[in-house]
This record gives structure tokens, sequence and C-alpha cells, in this order.
């Protein structure tokens, strides 16, 4: 029985685990947190789960130990950091690696920024309130909006250590919103029509991470969308194309 890791921070990697374990193929998912590992487990039986951040160098020697015979990465389009470390270790350790992508969206009608820093800019050129639905990773670099402390929004996901981020730059509790995504219009234009937002600032997160939910509801309360822009990838599978590599994998001995 063929050995195959998943790299899963994202919906269509916990999706890719739960459909090959239909097959004749022994699963282990790592994931960074226990957040993560709450979304794996129960899925099916016979997946096994590995929980905590790694290098590459722990990455590889993770793959030869495993004996793994292919490396699937559907980690987070943004989370470039990650993709980086585990196609490295993949290399590192002779074994086959696939990289799982969303398909990017075309939405017209935004305003797109590399990075958050350059969104602060242009948030500091506006007022009302700011609706960050960037996740927790780079919270810290809100602290440059004017006003952060009353303007500032967050949607996060409801671990532990994302609420404690938002803590440690000094957000109230009122303005975080911890939730698992993804989101209807219905919902997200509720909660920015509550929070009086002016701003949203958001990641093209693709239609799995409700992106176009997100923008329609602005839209529809003229509020005006800053997007971050995704790190750029050379190249990779859709989830369909990753599925078929790895069944295909039944036939090579």
């Amino acid at each position: 029985m063929k050995r195959i890791l998943i790299f899963a921070g994202t919906t269509e990697g916990r999706k890719l685990a739960q459909e090959l374990s239909d097959y004749d193929f022994d699963i282990t998912v790592c994931v960074a947190t226990a957040y993560g590992e709450e979304q794996i487990i129960g899925r099916a039986t016979n997946i096994m789960v590995h929980t905590g951040r790694m290098d590459s160098e722990q990455i590889a020697e993770f793959i030869i130990n495993g004996k793994f015979a292919c490396v699937a990465d559907a980690t987070h389009p943004y989370a470039a950091e990650a993709t980086k470390n585990i196609y490295a270790a993949a290399k590192a350790a002779s074994v086959k690696y696939i990289r799982l992508l969303r398909e990017k969206s075309d939405i017209k009608g935004c305003d797109y920024f590399s990075s958050i820093e350059q969104a602060v800019e242009r948030l500091n050129e506006s007022d009302g309130n700011i609706f960050a639905a960037t996740g927790s990773k780079e919270l810290e670099k809100y602290k440059a909006v004017y006003g952060f402390e009353k303007r500032l929004y967050v949607r996060i996901l409801p671990s532990c250590e994302a609420i404690k981020k938002c803590e440690m730059i000094g957000l109230p509790h009122k303005n975080i919103i911890a939730m698992q995504g993804p989101f209807s219009y219905e919902l997200n234009k509720a909660l920015f029509n509550e929070l009086n937002i002016n701003v949203l600032v958001t990641k093209d997160g693709g239609i799995a991470g409700g992106f176009k939910e997100k923008l329609m509801a602005a839209d529809s309360l003229g509020i005006k969308t800053i997007v971050i822009g995704r790190p750029n990838e050379q190249g990779g599978l859709s989830y369909r194309q990753a599925l078929q590599y790895v069944l295909n994998l039944r036939e090579e001995h």
C-alpha cells in the first residue's frame, strides 16, 4: 500500500485526504495547529494526522522516515513559506511532489496590493470602520492604521492562538469575530451592515474560500474593497488533476 503525505491547510486538502482514503492508500495529513487537526479528525478512520509546524529539514526527515511515495502540498495560497519548505524537503528526500492550487478569482472593481503594509497606507487615507478578513498571521501590521483600536474589526478562525494574537496587539474583544468559514453573502452583508464597515480588506481565497460572497456583500453596501494579492507561484494542479495524479500512482511498482 502506497503512503501519501498531504499538507492540508485548505478545504481542498481535507477533501483530498478524505477522498483518497476510500482507495488503497495509507494517508497521513500534516496540519500546523490543533484547530487544523479538529477539521481532519472524524472525517475518515484511516487517516493519520501529524500536528505541528516543521521547517524544511524536519519535513524531509518526516518524509524519509515515513517512506512516502508522494507529497501533496495543499496549503493555503498565501502560505508561501510553507510551500517553499515542503517543496525543498520533498526534493531533498527525492519524493514526488505536487502543488494543489486554487483558481484565482477574476473580479474587477477592487484595489489590489501586494502586501498588508501597502494596504495600510491606503487605509490611512480613509475614514470609517475596517473589516479585515486576512487571517491572524500578520495582524500586528494593522497597528500602523490610525485609531485601529476603534476602527478595526477582524474575522479570524475560532482558535486560542488566533484570539491571543488579537489580544497581543491590543484589539478589544468586541472587535474580534472568531468564526469558521466560508461565509454566505447574507452573513457577510449582515456583519458589514451591523458593524458599519467602510472598507473591507481581504485575500483572494477563491471560490472555496468564499471570496466572491465577500465581494458581493461589500458591493451591495457600497463598501470599498482592498485585496491582498497572492504570492507568485510557478504552477500547480487543480483539485481534480491532483486527485488523478495520486490515483495513477497505484499503477506504479
